[in-house]
């Protein structure tokens, strides 16, 4: 089936002498691993990216030039991170009884993802949306592009979102990837 990013259109990226070939993985949800038994009081932990992952390249393609700092390009240009690791790691220290939702950050941004997990007619999300790592700072001014926009385009920094349950707050620091807590469920 095509299911929808499969069909996108990226004319700058994609020759028209050339074929893009796309991989996904199509599930369904398997009750055991997590129950999306989401609380109030809930904690928002996200997994940072490393970059825009596979979002908003054509709008990048039309602010990027030759006038870019090459670091900025080199963050925009590394491969999507894989954040399998950090959830086994995460489900050997804590159990799967403490995950009460999770949410990989893709096209449509922090926002349209993390409604598709949180019932947003039953809780309030409150996150910290201030903490912009450097290349959306500068897309944002370069490209004259909202803040509100940018949350919608790319994932922000926001990689892969965890809803945990608040008991295990003080055990955290046992992770041992990068992580922040950038919210709560009310």
């Amino acid at each position: 089936p095509i299911l929808g990013g499969e069909t996108a259109e990226m004319s700058k990226v994609y020759n028209s002498e050339c074929v893009d070939l796309i991989g996904c993985i199509i599930g369904i949800k398997n009750t055991k691993f997590f129950t999306n038994n989401i609380t109030s009081g809930d904690l928002i932990i996200n997994l940072p990216s490393n970059g825009p992952h596979t979002n908003g390249f054509t709008l990048l393609n039309n602010i990027i030039n030759e006038n870019t700092p090459r670091d900025i390009v080199d963050t925009l240009l590394t491969p999507h991170k894989c954040y399998i690791n950090e959830i086994k790691e995460f489900i050997n220290l804590f159990g799967y009884e403490v995950l009460h939702g999770m949410c990989h950050i893709t096209g449509g941004g922090l926002h349209e993802n993390l409604e598709r997990v949180v019932k947003s007619n039953s809780f309030y999300i409150n996150i910290d949306y201030n903490r912009f790592p450097e290349w959306c700072k500068y897309v944002s001014k370069v490209g004259y592009v909202s803040n509100e926009e940018m949350l919608k385009v790319f994932n922000c920094g926001y990689g892969f979102i965890l809803i945990i349950s608040k008991e295990i707050e003080s055990k955290l620091s046992d992770f041992n990837y990068d992580y922040e807590i950038i919210g709560n469920i009310v």
